[in-house]
């Protein structure tokens, strides 16, 4: 299923070097709607991607498409975060609880943070974004 990001103001892309698991050959994609990690077979593949989408962004920026797409809409956060993997961990990165995930204790991911949580520890929520909800 494909799903289309918008380039609005919120929209960036980063770098991540010396990942643990993909080393150089990553980087991030941070949108409203969805973030995540895109990885490439090799660093020369991430510079050319991180480079044509970095100049598209700057292009489209530089002739004010952009300049209204920013408002005060009162959200918590201006980017989705990025999910860290299932196989990152075993243990809820929650610090006071990191209990071990098991068939029973199924993996969570925090929409505040993205770190893989217990269900326990999910029953925490942020209030909605858009205060007209």
């Amino acid at each position: 299923l494909h799903q289309r990001l918008d380039f609005d103001l919120y929209f960036r892309i980063k770098k991540v070097d010396n990942n643990r698991k993909y080393g150089n050959k990553c980087f991030e994609i941070n949108a409203t709607q969805k973030s995540f990690l895109c990885v490439c077979d090799d660093n020369s593949i991430r510079e050319s991607w991180f480079k044509d989408v970095k100049q598209c962004l700057d292009k489209m920026r530089a002739n004010r498409k952009l300049q209204d797409s920013k408002k005060a809409d009162g959200r918590i956060l201006d980017v989705a975060p990025v999910w860290i993997p299932d196989d990152f961990s075993d243990r809820c990165m929650v610090p006071s609880c990191m209990k071990k995930f098991t068939f029973t204790r199924r993996r969570h991911h925090c929409r505040y943070c993205g770190r893989l949580i217990c269900s326990a520890c999910s029953k925490n929520q942020l209030p909605h974004f858009n205060k007209t909800n």
